[in-house]
């Protein structure tokens, strides 16, 4: 009457050995591949492409009224609505508005409903200053979006200082309540991903 409880014991300890054998006949083969695999079984909380960009256009819904965009990414090309002011410092494009560094806004305190910056922060040096003059020019109950790359090449424009993972991105947005932050991939690999954030300002 026993025998069906050891049966069950015995099975998953002999898969378990397979797997540590097989495990390191590949790290001997190949100790690259033995890492993407142990790397991909460790993201799988990691969002899709397609899941950020549903969280984003929720986002984008969200706002009205005076919003502030810090600079304009290429693969969009545009600002988001008529009621963006779009600042870059070096970009002097006919869609940006204004030449700001994000390190120090020349805008009044509360004179925005949302900011979006969106793969900005790795190229600024003091990435915490520009988070807490985004929270300065933020209204009260006001929404925010910040991303930037977590797994990505060196990318220097004009410099490349900054990776950063979900927890360092939540101990540097901590002045702000989060409604959502995590990482997304995209490029069909979890190697390539970005960390983002979405939050909002507190009231008092």
């Amino acid at each position: 009457m026993n025998q069906p409880a050891r049966y069950d014991t015995v099975r998953p300890q002999a898969r378990q050995g397979l797997k540590r054998r097989l495990k390191a006949l590949v790290t001997r083969v190949s100790p690259t591949m033995a890492f993407l695999i142990q790397y991909a079984r460790s993201t799988p909380k990691i969002r899709s492409k397609v899941a950020r960009n549903v969280l984003f256009d929720e986002f984008l819904r969200g706002t009205s009224g005076p919003c502030l965009q810090i600079a304009i990414k290429d693969s969009y090309g545009r600002k988001y609505g008529e009621n963006w002011v779009a600042v870059d410092k070096y970009d002097h494009g006919p869609q940006i508005d204004r030449h700001d560094d994000v390190q120090a806004l020349g805008f009044p305190d509360e004179s925005f409903n949302a900011v979006v910056c969106w793969s900005v922060l790795e190229h600024v040096p003091d990435p915490q200053q520009a988070i807490r003059e985004m929270h300065r020019i933020l209204k009260p109950g006001g929404s925010i979006w910040v991303q930037l790359p977590f797994l990505f090449p060196y990318h220097a424009d004009p410099h490349d200082y900054w990776r950063v993972t979900p927890s360092g991105l939540r101990a540097w947005m901590r002045d702000f309540e989060e409604k959502s932050c995590g990482c997304d991939y995209w490029a069909g690999t979890s190697i390539v991903a970005a960390t983002f954030f979405w939050g909002t300002k507190r009231k008092p």
